[in-house]
């Protein structure tokens, strides 16, 4: 079990290293997954404890699964990047952008926020856009009081 859980470690690890060097060109340090037991873990960004950097950890996470097991998608909602820097949101689409053997799922707002690439990059790769109104899920507002489907 042991020897399982540090090949687990270290794959995990190296893939969040590689990531995060992308999306942070270089700057910033990765999450660090740590496995003690079967059932106990330990997962942080050395030096920094922030919101933003839990959430991009995360995000990083879930790539290095995504990538390093037979996993066939992902899926992130909206919240997840609301406190991640726009510019580590613009390599984080960008490394959705390049995966092509697996599905990735997300919600996203706020796409206005963003550079000219990123917003490409959501243009590109939109399949179903949902809005107030029209544009809600099957053509009205759950929330509405006037809501009568």
């Amino acid at each position: 079990m042991e020897t399982v859980l540090r090949v687990i470690e270290s794959t995990v690890n190296r893939h969040m290293s590689e990531i995060s060097d992308y999306v942070s060109q270089g700057r910033d340090n990765p999450p660090i997954l740590g496995m003690k037991e079967y059932n106990s873990y330990t997962f942080e960004t050395p030096k920094d404890t922030g919101t933003g950097t839990n959430f991009k950890g995360m995000l990083i996470y879930d790539l290095s699964i995504l990538g390093s097991t037979a996993l066939p998608a992902l899926a992130h909602d909206s919240l997840l990047f609301a406190n991640v820097s726009d510019d580590a949101i613009g390599q984080i689409l960008a490394l959705y952008a390049r995966e092509k053997q697996k599905q990735i799922f997300i919600a996203f707002d706020r796409e206005g926020n963003y550079d000219e690439d990123a917003r490409a990059i959501i243009k590109e790769n939109t399949v179903l856009k949902l809005d107030a109104d029209k544009q809600a899920l099957f053509g009205w507002k759950w929330s509405r009081k006037d809501a009568t489907k």
